[in-house]
């Protein structure tokens, strides 16, 4: 319990992935068109570069299993295919 009474919870590190894990694609998809938007105004300093908004991409990269069902839902590059590794990474 907290200092003031109330019920902390404990999670593992990945119980955040198991949860999302539960649900499908489809799921995490729609929550991802509904909440993402621009985070600055046109007033924010440093959002704007000669008008153009600047944008971010993180690219994060999973090594994921080698499994039919990975290699039918993901492209997967001819270089990955030549020497088929256990852990092909998705990027």
């Amino acid at each position: 319990m907290g200092e003031s009474g109330e019920i902390l919870a404990s999670f593992c590190k990945s119980a955040i992935t198991q949860a999302r894990q539960r649900l499908s694609p489809r799921v995490m998809s729609q929550l991802f068109h509904q909440l993402v938007r621009p985070m600055a105004s046109t007033d924010t300093k440093g959002a704007f570069l000669n008008g153009l908004r600047i944008v971010v991409i993180d690219r994060t990269c999973f090594d994921l299993p080698d499994s039919d069902e990975n290699a039918r839902v993901l492209v997967v590059r001819a270089a990955v295919l030549a020497h088929k590794p256990h852990f092909p990474n998705c990027d």
